[in-house]
């Protein structure tokens, strides 16, 4: 589990800097492992967490969650592992795509968690997702009040890549909105956290993928797929 942990924590940090990339990018005959967030919901101190886990031509020999505060370190962070039943599933095929669940309890009711989602291979390559965010407080989604909430227009660049194959950014427009939870922002699709990208960060890019982002002052990333980033860019008053 040290070592394990060790490994999640790195691939937190590295993940956190803009330009991460996929450490293995697979071609059609290599690995390919994919970890995506279905679902948060949220009562006062439980969390029911869905996610889906899909390989192919891999072996997996862990999954699950890293959660805690996001006031804490990551390092004082705990691990939702799958069951030796489930896990075995898992491991009996080298493809496959799987729903996982976990019900997360004793929950401290108003306070901001954190949540990766996580493969590890046999080879010890890990595969996760952008931290996801969620707070107990006695409705689902997370429950944040409409005082807490402004709509904004978000600049999207869309990098879309595989190695040897191609490499390219796109971009557009999309409303969105900026949740402000505990003094920090955070951006989502809808006007909850079950709906959230990331947390925001001061804008520093004066381009990203060719295009002018200069004149936003905040923006996170998130990797919604294998093969895809994308950095979103918005003006917070």
């Amino acid at each position: 589990m040290k070592k394990i942990y060790l490994l999640i924590v790195t691939a937190i940090v590295m993940c956190l800097i803009p330009s991460c990339k996929e450490r293995d990018e697979p071609s059609n005959n290599q690995e390919s492992v994919s970890v995506t967030m279905q679902d948060i919901t949220c009562t006062a101190t439980t969390a029911h967490i869905v996610f889906n886990l899909k390989y192919t031509n891999a072996h997996i020999k862990d999954a699950g969650l890293m959660y805690g505060l996001t006031s804490q370190n990551t390092s004082d962070w705990l691990f939702a592992t799958l069951s030796s039943s489930n896990l075995a599933t898992i491991q009996s095929k080298t493809s496959g795509s799987y729903d996982i669940s976990f019900d997360l309890k004793s929950l401290s009711t108003g306070y901001r968690y954190g949540v990766y989602a996580y493969a590890i291979t046999q080879d010890d390559d890990i595969t996760m997702t952008s931290e996801y965010n969620f707070t107990p407080s006695g409705s689902s989604g997370g429950g944040t009040s409409s005082d807490d909430v402004q709509q904004v227009t978000a600049f999207v660049v869309i990098w879309r890549y595989m190695a040897g194959v191609y490499d390219e950014y796109s971009w557009e427009k999309k409303t969105m909105y900026v949740i402000n939870s505990l003094g920090r922002m955070y951006l989502s699709t809808n006007k909850t956290m079950s709906g959230s990208v990331g947390k925001l960060q001061p804008n520093t890019d004066r381009t990203k993928g060719g295009y002018n982002v200069s004149g936003y002052n905040y923006y996170t990333m998130d990797v919604p797929d294998l093969h895809t980033t994308k950095y979103y860019y918005v003006n917070v008053p």
